[in-house]
């Protein structure tokens, strides 16, 4: 009857390591998943910001309305500016 009940137990305990093994295996497959949503949240944001710093290149380039020689600036360099509603040269 011994080596029934050795079995019994080494077979508990092979059971037991598998599943401990199986625990650990699921936290790691929640750590990987994780990961990657971080990875995407990631990309996310840096789309975003890509969007953001191609909407304040669009500031960069200031044009006159019309064609003329600079008499006086008004805005100084890396200032944000507001588009003028109406074009105040003579010409125009």
């Amino acid at each position: 009857m011994q080596p029934v009940i050795s079995d019994v137990e080494s077979d508990k305990a092979t059971f037991e390591a598998s599943k401990a093994d199986v625990t650990e295996n699921e936290s790691h497959d929640i750590s990987q998943k994780e990961k990657v949503e971080v990875t995407y949240a990631e990309v996310e944001s840096a789309k975003a910001n890509l969007e953001r710093v191609k909407s304040l290149s669009n500031f960069k380039h200031v044009a006159a309305p019309c064609d003329g020689i600079i008499t006086a600036r008004y805005v100084n360099a890396g200032a944000l500016s507001k588009k003028a509603a109406t074009a105040t040269c003579r010409s125009c």
